[in-house]
């Protein structure tokens, strides 16, 4: 997008220390989604897909919520970006072609959900650290432009 700013020194501190903990939370959370829904060595291929689903959900619920944040402040075309991302990841779910290609399994209900769970934590760990890292550094935090 055109960017009229001038630049400012400091662009890589910036940039670390909002995607270290991001990136953190995102792999920290996807990780621990995983091994909460992995049967073990002894599950069925089916039980071991749905976790592997599992793990998937909640990276993407984190991945999202990064991308919501790093689009700030919206504009109409960023809301769009956000929105066809979410529209993407809901037609890769819903569409037994696309489940089977990419070997998804969601249909467990309590794995899906412990998912959801943690990739909703994950959404609010990121959104504090945008808000605290705007503490730290003095950048005013701006929702809408």
């Amino acid at each position: 997008a055109p960017n009229n700013e001038r630049a400012r020194t400091g662009f890589v501190r910036r940039v670390m220390t909002s995607a270290l903990p991001s990136g953190a939370v995102v792999g920290i959370s996807t990780f621990v989604s995983y091994l909460l829904t992995y049967p073990g060595r002894d599950g069925t291929a089916v039980e071991q897909t749905q976790a592997s689903t599992a793990a998937l959900i909640t990276l993407l619920i984190g991945a999202l919520w990064v991308l919501a944040v790093v689009a700030r402040p919206y504009q109409w075309w960023r809301v769009g970006l956000v929105a066809t991302s979410v529209v993407g990841y809901l037609v890769i779910f819903s569409l037994p072609l696309a489940r089977e290609k990419f070997m998804l399994d969601p249909s467990d209900v309590t794995a899906t959900g412990i998912a959801v769970l943690i990739g909703m934590l994950a959404a609010v760990l990121i959104e504090a650290s945008w808000w605290i890292q705007g503490r730290l550094l003095g950048e005013p935090r701006l929702l809408w432009r």
